[in-house]
């Protein structure tokens, strides 16, 4: 994720989120990842708590779709390492 696109905002409000589509085959690394974003969001970065409340309601079925999201969040979060 080091070399990927930078991202300006974790999640727009405009983006649209569904839970329909081809089920994630990896459903524990995006449970881990989802789980250190809402740790973050909770401990250091507020700015992620939208994001992390959308990523966090389909822990129990996530899809593909929210794969890619799950990425752009995490894309966010490594181009804002260093605000404070």
């Amino acid at each position: 994720m080091g070399e990927a696109r930078k991202r300006s905002v974790p999640l727009s409000t405009a983006d649209k989120v569904e839970a329909a589509g081809n089920s994630l085959s990896e459903s524990s690394r995006y449970r881990e990842i989802v789980g250190g974003l809402l740790y973050l969001s909770t401990h250091t970065r507020p700015d992620l708590a939208h994001a992390t409340g959308v990523l966090s309601r389909y822990m129990a079925n996530p899809t593909e779709e929210l794969w890619v999201i799950c990425k752009w969040v995490v894309r966010y979060v490594s181009s804002t390492i260093n605000i404070v």
